[in-house]
């Protein structure tokens, strides 16, 4: 039901005079998202909601402002400027020296480099960890990693953007800028978030005048890590440190108790009691 709340929520701001709306969704489900503010607002009110995910929304304000020229690494030229950072310090690394630069490999380096991006992991970060550790060979895999990662770095700077780095881009770009000012932004159909996503929500919830983010949990104060909701609740935990960190007070959560899937009363039961385990239910 928290998607078909935003919905509501969207129309009725709309019918109210509101044109400054922004819904953010997952790159999955944008196109039902579009699909359904059509069907609740109509083609005369559409123009009034800009509908995007994170990465349409990069795309939006390179649009608007103005992007970096460099050019866009496609997989497979990211591929083989990975092969070449291994190749450039493959003779001083400690684990993977003996390595072949099988695809495999270059994919696990790739796959690493993603992670560490939307993570905001640097490579600093990693080799301070290798310091800490005992262990020799997580050790060497650690110092390997960020002289890998590094060389990577190293080749495509100023000379080619990595898709990586879109969201951390975005970012450095959005606190120059008051795009959300004045505007109310709804994000929805996310069950949590990467590093790298809540820096631009961290300008977001700074800058608009009001916003909304749905989750699907039964109780957003529930530290439980074995809870079913527990990963939708760190989530949580995690944006109301953000909103702390810039003095912006958060409202008291909406909770919906009402099912808007289905309208059946066997259903309803089942979804009410499926994971209770109190007595005589």
């Amino acid at each position: 039901g928290k998607s078909k709340y935003v919905f509501d929520s969207i129309k009725a701001l709309v019918d109210s005079g509101e044109e400054s709306i922004l819904l953010i969704s997952p790159e999955q489900f944008s196109f039902e998202a579009e699909r359904t503010l059509l069907k609740v607002l109509g083609e005369d009110n559409m123009h009034k909601v800009d509908s995007y995910s994170f990465s349409r929304l990069s795309s939006e304000i390179n649009r608007i402002y103005g992007g970096n020229n460099l050019p866009m690494l496609s997989a497979g030229s990211k591929a083989v400027m990975m092969k070449k950072a291994i190749e450039t310090v493959q003779d001083s690394l400690v684990l993977f020296n003996n390595k072949n630069l099988t695809p495999s490999f270059i994919n696990s380096m790739i796959s690493v480099y993603d992670e560490m991006k939307s993570c905001r992991v640097s490579t600093d970060d990693i080799k301070q960890v290798s310091d800490y550790t005992d262990k020799e060979v997580l050790k060497g895999k650690l110092i390997d990693i960020s002289a890998i990662i590094g060389a990577y770095d190293a080749l495509i700077e100023n000379e080619y953007l990595d898709p990586a780095n879109e969201l951390t881009r975005l970012y450095e770009k959005l606190i120059n800028l008051d795009y959300f000012c004045d505007r109310t932004v709804f994000i929805d159909g996310f069950n949590g978030f990467v590093a790298q996503e809540y820096k631009v929500l961290e300008v977001i919830i700074k800058q608009a005048k009001n916003v909304y983010i749905t989750f699907c949990t039964d109780s957003d104060s529930n530290s439980n890590k074995y809870d079913l909701f527990s990963y939708v609740n760190s989530n949580i935990s995690i944006l109301y440190g953000v909103a702390k960190k810039i003095g912006v007070n958060v409202k008291r959560p909406v909770f919906l108790t009402e099912p808007k899937r289905f309208n059946n009363n066997e259903l309803k039961a089942i979804e009410a009691y499926a994971f209770d385990n109190s007595q005589g239910k």
